[in-house]
């Protein structure tokens, strides 16, 4: 892509990162994630999500949590990401502990 001289938006990038997720690309993903770290779309929310559900439906729960607590907005979608990938791992008491903090931010 960059060698055509295209340049992604944040919609790419998460897009991107997003085809990554539905095929456990997990290399791919990883530098994705590298050439968001040196854009100026690694604050957006489509693409902070889009890292979110990465790491979440790729095992790596912890990773997940480190980004969404990184992330300078939160909304419903990257919200129910996490509780995704809290169910996913068997992590009851905290999926529940994520849909109560989504309460009582008034998110959703």
């Amino acid at each position: 892509m960059r060698r055509s001289g295209f340049r992604g938006n944040q919609f790419t990038f998460g897009s991107v990162l997003r085809v990554c997720t539905s095929i456990m690309c997990l290399g791919g993903g990883k530098q994705i994630q590298g050439c968001l770290e040196k854009s100026r779309f690694c604050e957006d929310l489509f693409v902070q999500s889009a890292r979110v559900d990465f790491h979440s439906k790729c095992g790596k729960i912890e990773d997940a949590q480190g980004v969404f607590k990184r992330m300078s907005n939160r909304d419903v979608v990257s919200c129910n990401v996490v509780i995704g990938g809290y169910a996913v791992e068997g992590l009851w008491a905290d999926a529940f502990g994520m849909f109560r903090l989504m309460l009582r931010d008034g998110i959703g």
